[in-house]
C-alpha cells in the first residue's frame, strides 16, 4: 500500500466519512427548490472533495501536535508534499464544480479564506475544546453553503435548517468521538 494509500485508509474510513458525504450532499439537495438531472451526482461530488480537503488539510495543520499526541499517524512522519498537491489539487476541483454559481464560488473561496485565518491567527490564540467543539465543525455547514447554490437555487429557510442541523451533528459526533469512554463502552 502507498503512504497516500495507508493515509486514507488511517485517517479517511468509509465507515465514517461516507456516511458524512452522503449528508452533506443529501443535505445540499433538500435544501434546493429545484435541481437539474446531474444535482446529486455534482452534490455528492463536491461533498467528497470538500470533506477530503479539509480533513487532510486539518491533519497537516495538527501534523505538530499530533507528532506529541498521536505519533501513530501516518502525516506525523510523512513527507507532507504529497499531501499539500492533494489538498490543493482537490480545492481547484471544488472551484471548478462551482463555476457555473458565483454564490457557490464565492462562499467556497471565503470558506477556504476562513480556515485559512482560523488555522494561522485563530487556532494558537483558543482553547482547543473551543476549536474543536466551535470553530472546526462550522466547515460543515459552509460545505452546504456551496453545495447547495451549486446545484441549484436553495431555499434560504431549508438551507438555514440544514446548516444548523449540520453544526449540531458535528460537535455532537466531535463530543461522543472525543468524550471519556466510559466503563465498558469503547470507541
Amino acid at each position: 500500500m502507498t503512504l497516500v494509500g495507508a493515509y486514507f485508509a488511517q485517517r479517511f474510513p468509509i465507515s465514517v466519512f461516507g456516511p458524512v458525504v452522503a449528508l452533506i450532499a443529501g443535505a445540499a439537495l433538500w435544501s434546493v427548490e429545484s435541481a437539474s438531472g446531474t444535482a446529486a451526482t455534482r452534490a455528492l461530488a463536491l461533498s467528497a472533495l470538500l470533506v477530503t480537503q479539509f480533513r487532510i488539510w486539518d491533519d497537516l495543520r495538527d501534523r505538530e501536535r499530533d507528532r506529541r499526541t498521536h505519533p501513530e499517524r501516518i502525516l506525523t512522519r510523512a513527507s507532507v508534499g504529497p499531501f499539500r498537491a492533494i489538498c490543493a489539487a482537490l480545492s481547484m476541483v471544488s472551484a471548478i464544480l462551482c463555476l457555473a454559481s458565483p454564490p457557490a464560488l464565492a462562499v467556497l473561496v471565503a470558506t477556504n479564506a476562513a480556515f485559512w485565518f482560523a488555522y494561522d491567527v485563530l487556532r494558537p490564540q483558543i482553547p482547543d475544546t473551543t476549536w474543536q467543539f466551535g470553530v472546526l465543525p462550522a466547515k460543515y455547514p459552509a460545505f452546504l453553503c456551496i453545495a447547495g447554490p451549486a446545484i441549484g437555487v436553495p431555499s434560504p429557510g431549508r438551507l438555514a435548517m440544514a446548516t444548523l442541523v449540520a453544526y449540531l451533528a458535528a460537535i455532537a459526533y466531535e463530543y461522543w468521538h472525543h468524550a471519556p469512554a466510559t466503563a465498558g463502552v469503547s470507541r
